[in-house]
């Protein structure tokens, strides 16, 4: 299968996460989702994001992403999230089929309600997040240009 594009609304739009999750660097850009909102999930400092209308999330799309790669994010999603293929638009304004996380069923109750932001997540989880990813740690594959 020819390369992907791929939706990052959470941890994996901070450069570092996705490069230790992967152990590659891609090519990535802001992008919104449309109709979709992004809540923190209760006792954890990363998100999910559930459909409403009128909503947006913005996030990172990352371009290049291999059949290799996806199976190294479908693990470390997990069970909570399932792979869905949405659009997101660029800023340049341009569309995008890409791949993203949503929760999966029986997971949305895990929803806080309460909004997710990076800067929060930096400020508040980010450590203690990288060391519990310690499992996830991909080797260092080579580097995309980005």
């Amino acid at each position: 299968m020819p390369p992907v594009a791929f939706f990052a609304y959470g941890t994996l739009m901070l450069a570092e996460i996705m490069t230790m999750v992967t152990g590659r660097e891609f090519c990535a850009q802001e992008a919104v989702l449309v109709g979709f909102r992004r809540f923190r999930l209760r006792g954890e400092g990363y998100p999910g994001i559930c459909p409403e209308s009128g909503a947006a999330t913005t996030g990172r799309l990352y371009q290049g992403i291999d059949q290799e790669t996806l199976r190294l994010l479908d693990a470390f999603e997990g069970e909570q999230y399932r792979r869905q293929t949405v659009t997101v638009r660029t800023t340049d304004g341009r569309e995008w089929r890409a791949e993203t996380y949503l929760l999966a069923e029986g997971w949305r109750e895990a929803l806080s309600g309460e909004g997710w932001d990076p800067a929060w997540f930096l400020a508040n989880h980010r450590d203690a997040f990288i060391r519990a990813c310690e499992p996830f740690r991909a080797p260092t594959a080579n580097k995309a240009s980005s």
